[in-house]
């Protein structure tokens, strides 16, 4: 669920997690109580596009499998907001597709 990437973000002075996102709980329900272990708060989601009404998200890492990536990537450029989006890995080279056609739906949003 990007356990990696939290304990990353975790390091840098100034970033607050203020969400995690998974469709599963077996991934979700143990990120949000690590959490709840510090004493922080974190939102939980099921659902990416609920995340993503949120105002308190500055910015989404997109840590799900290859797949998704462009999906997601999509979703998260929204014309009022003004959001980061990115997306790590240990390799640091992780695709936004395995899908060729995927790679449109990406820049008809930006």
């Amino acid at each position: 669920m990007g356990s990696n990437e939290i304990r990353s973000f975790r390091q840098i002075p100034g970033v607050r997690i203020v969400a995690l996102c998974d469709v599963d709980d077996a991934n979700l329900g143990p990120g949000v109580e690590g959490f709840q272990k510090r004493n922080d708060t974190v939102a939980a989601y099921h659902d990416v596009r609920k995340l993503l009404d949120s105002r308190e998200v500055e910015a989404v890492v997109v840590t799900t499998p290859n797949h998704w990536h462009a999906l997601v990537t999509r979703l998260t450029f929204n014309p009022e907001t003004e959001r980061y989006v990115g997306e790590f890995s240990q390799a640091a080279n992780q695709p936004i597709s395995r899908q060729y056609r995927a790679l449109f739906v990406v820049p008809e949003k930006v």
